[in-house]
């Protein structure tokens, strides 16, 4: 069997608000271009681990743009390859809430070829994997006890047993202060095959569990913002039913060069000083888009004191002048 496993796609991020029509199309085209790479492949299952889009309320073009593109990817790979694809696709903390969630703009009684997780369809099982699919929850742990386990215990057969989460992963990520997330304890306990899980937008290497599965978190498919690194992409697993899976890493190009150079002082300075340190960081950068012939975004965070040295007067001031 071979997968397809990405996450954090965000059509329709916008920010920031001064290029959002750019931000957009980045966003857009990378989706494009993952659903390129997979029909190329030629999967049999493609995962997406949440946050298949930006926010709940979206332009109806953005809609239409994902639904089709889905229709493309089944297609696609139906005609190219002689089977019909499994689309899989949970909630993340972007698309919704779990009774109200941007994936009913994708849901349709005709599209065979798509599953979409929620609270009532955790499931998704055929005679060769069992599908428990998790959307985001801000108790992620209460989450996890009350709808995966049970679901596991319910399994039947020698399918692969997967579980897709949008949530963060303790002891594989670094996880931001005061985040809900899930341990690796936590995710033996039910014995899957594989763990695929979204939300942390760094790619993350395949990680053995100590019951012989695997843990994998692909990342986002674009730069979601200026403090991402650009090794952007999804991966395919090939052999996934054997005892030595494939790894094969997909890399997306972002768009846009984005990048963040900070201007700091830990004492007072001139106005001067920094604007010669916000030029020289705006020249770099400029040199650096010339050498890899691609449009890009600087910002340029400035702290710092400051002071104003004394005029001196070659002759006394008057008050009155």
């Amino acid at each position: 069997m071979k997968f397809a496993v990405l996450a954090d796609a965000h059509i329709g991020r916008s920010i920031p608000l001064a290029i959002a029509e750019h931000r957009r199309r980045a966003f857009t085209e990378a989706f494009r271009k993952a659903v390129d790479a997979i029909i190329e492949a030629g999967v049999e299952y493609i995962f997406i681990c949440g946050d298949l889009f930006e926010r709940r309320t979206l332009r109806p073009s953005l809609v239409q743009f994902v639904h089709d593109e889905l229709y493309r990817l089944a297609t696609g790979i139906t005609e190219q390859h002689g089977h019909e694809p499994k689309i899989l696709i949970i909630r993340g903390n972007h698309d919704g809430r779990p009774l109200s969630d941007t994936l009913d703009y994708i849901r349709h009684p005709l599209a065979k070829y798509l599953h979409i997780f929620d609270e009532e369809n955790i499931v998704y099982s055929d005679d060769r994997v069992y599908v428990v699919g998790l959307g985001y929850y801000e108790n992620i742990a209460k989450a996890y006890e009350k709808l995966v386990k049970p679901a596991f215990k319910r399994a039947e057969g020698d399918a692969l047993r997967i579980l897709m989460l949008h949530t963060f992963i303790k002891g594989y990520q670094d996880i931001p202060p005061y985040s809900s997330a899930l341990t690796i304890d936590e995710l033996v306990e039910v014995d899957p095959r594989y763990v695929f899980a979204g939300h942390h937008h760094e790619r993350h290497k395949p990680k053995p569990l100590p019951n012989g599965g695997w843990l994998l978190t692909p990342g986002s498919l674009e730069m979601y913002d200026f403090g991402e690194k650009p090794d952007k992409g999804f991966y395919i697993i090939e052999d996934a039913e054997s005892e030595r899976p494939n790894f094969k890493w997909i890399p997306i190009e972002p768009m846009h060069v984005m990048r963040r150079i900070p201007v700091t002082s830990d004492r007072r300075r001139p106005p001067s000083w920094y604007a010669e340190q916000i030029l020289e960081a705006v020249k770099g950068f400029i040199e650096e888009l010339r050498r890899v012939n691609k449009p890009g975004y600087l910002r340029v965070p400035v702290r710092g004191g400051l002071y104003t040295p004394i005029t001196k007067f070659s002759r006394p001031v008057n008050p009155s002048d």
